[in-house]
């Protein structure tokens, strides 16, 4: 009667499948162990190969040889109980902010009183030089910042967030609050389109690992060109990849371009299509058209940065 050793490796050091020392080892960490010894063969005959290093039959034994298989190499830590290594989304999710622009009857460079307005209706102006409007009277769901430029950045708090990733919807209920509600944009017109045109600016998404602390290692390498910089080992995740996402700035320049060239065109198009046309109706039309190719052909500006930095106080 064969005896139990004291060590594990030795055990397997001297294990021998024609004597089934099946007692130290599973059928699944038989497979993976062989896995990890033909990592770096091709797949073709590889569970023939284990298999036959087994002494298992394969006509009997090679479907569950294929799923464990399978299973090892779509984990995170190839089979040693961990998440799925394929990821749809992240696991938590900081740093958010969505992005939008108010409605032309509410700017603040034409309209000396919207900011008195705004004031008189909750919302808090800053001392800084910026003359930031600040929305933070409900903490739970985020806080808005509202810039003389007319844009408006929404800093969603990640607690008001059930799922992952944040709801657009949140944003939106903090918008309708704080502009809505106060009564600072009142018809259904003007409403809809405003909520929807927020979109999302920046956020970092973190993904779990196996709760071991990783080696801090920071990548910048796309950080000009796709906007997202790679971060393991941070000190506020040091268990977890992450991945840090800021929309670019020329193609924030671009839409607004775009946006403004395409009513442009509308306007002209109308125009034209009435027979009553005159040089003088025309020729402003046409001046804006050609102003707005001249901004489309400007060298990238970095506008989009100093807002950026302006998040806070």
């Amino acid at each position: 009667m064969q005896t139990q050793p004291t060590d594990k490796e030795e055990a397997f050091k001297n294990y021998d499948c024609t004597e089934g020392n099946s007692f130290y080892e599973t059928d699944k960490q038989k497979i993976i162990r062989k896995l990890i010894e033909h990592s770096k063969e091709k797949a073709w005959g590889k569970h023939r190969k284990i298999a036959k290093e087994l002494c298992w039959d394969y006509n009997k034994r090679g479907d569950y040889i294929r799923k464990v298989a399978s299973g090892w190499k779509y984990d995170l830590r190839n089979g040693q109980g961990s998440r799925n290594a394929i990821r749809s989304k992240p696991d938590s999710q900081h740093h958010v902010f969505a992005v939008c622009r108010v409605p032309d009857c509410l700017d603040r460079k034409r309209f000396s009183d919207v900011s008195d307005l705004a004031v008189a209706a909750g919302w808090r102006l800053s001392r800084n030089r910026n003359h930031v409007l600040i929305w933070d009277s409900e903490p739970s769901l985020g806080r808005v910042q509202w810039f003389t430029s007319g844009l408006v950045m929404v800093h969603a708090n990640k607690t008001a967030f059930i799922t992952v990733p944040a709801l657009m919807a949140k944003v939106k209920t903090l918008l309708w609050h704080c502009f809505v509600e106060t009564c600072l944009i009142e018809k259904v017109k003007i409403v809809n389109p405003f909520l929807a045109s927020v979109q999302w600016n920046q956020h970092h998404d973190a993904y779990d690992t196996d709760g071991h602390r990783l080696p801090y290692l920071k990548i910048e390498t796309y950080k000009e060109t796709h906007g997202f910089v790679f971060k393991s080992g941070d000190a506020s995740d040091p268990t977890k990849f992450e991945f840090e996402f800021v929309k670019i700035p020329y193609v924030e320049s671009l839409e607004r371009i775009a946006e403004t060239a395409t009513k442009t065109l509308s306007a002209v198009s109308q125009v034209l299509q009435n027979k009553a046309v005159t040089d003088d109706r025309l020729a402003p039309l046409i001046e804006q058209l050609n102003t707005t190719l001249q901004d489309l052909s400007a060298p990238k500006g970095v506008k989009g940065d100093r807002d950026r930095r302006r998040l806070y106080e």
